[in-house]
């Protein structure tokens, strides 16, 4: 089981979809999902997204399937901030689920794919195709962000290297300050058992 580390931890892979065509590999996907008991989100003709229950061990994960030409891009990323930035393989773990899920479904829709198609094509012509820039982790990404306006960047140094000058400086004077009155009190202490 990998672990995977920061602000948002997630594990994607890209999946070849060669002759297999992006509608079915979305239609086992979402039945997959239904299966494994995650809560279908948004389902589309470019992918599709569900969210991994809340429990003691997860606050969930966005579990996402976008189709990227002839690839289908599966990612599962956690949802809130976890502690110490890591998902503890949480989102190995939910990736390994839904191929296993996957490779089972597959199996079974091989006999009724048009009924199938016909249905998806229905489902996915009331939906909102940039539902994708919209989603939770759409806006974690934008916060994320604006984060990044206090570190120097190409062509946008001065404020952020001011701000951190700044920062630096008062926790050096907080720093020396704390030790100044520790050296002091420690002195006073020392002379008063000399009397």
């Amino acid at each position: 089981m990998s672990i995977s580390w920061g602000y948002s931890p997630k594990i994607e892979k890209y999946i070849p979809l060669a002759d297999f065509p992006a509608d079915k590999y979305l239609i086992v996907a979402k039945q997959a999902i239904e299966n494994l008991g995650w809560s279908l989100s948004h389902v589309s003709e470019s992918g599709l997204i569900a969210y991994t229950p809340i429990s003691f061990q997860s606050y969930s994960e966005e579990i996402s399937i976008r189709i990227h030409g002839n690839f289908a891009v599966v990612k599962s990323e956690c949802v809130g901030i976890q502690m110490f930035f890591n998902d503890y393989g949480k989102n190995d773990l939910n990736l390994e689920k839904f191929f296993h899920e996957f490779e089972y479904v597959e199996f079974h829709l091989k006999d009724v794919w048009e009924e199938n198609l016909y249905k998806f094509h229905q489902l996915i012509a009331m939906q909102d195709d940039h539902y994708f820039e919209k989603a939770p982790l759409a806006t974690k990404n934008k916060i994320k962000n604006v984060l990044f306006l206090f570190f120097p960047q190409k062509g946008y140094t001065a404020t952020p290297t001011v701000v951190l000058i700044n920062v630096f400086y008062y926790v050096a004077i907080f720093l020396f300050s704390v030790v100044l009155m520790i050296n002091l009190s420690l002195k006073t202490g020392s002379a008063s058992y000399d009397d």
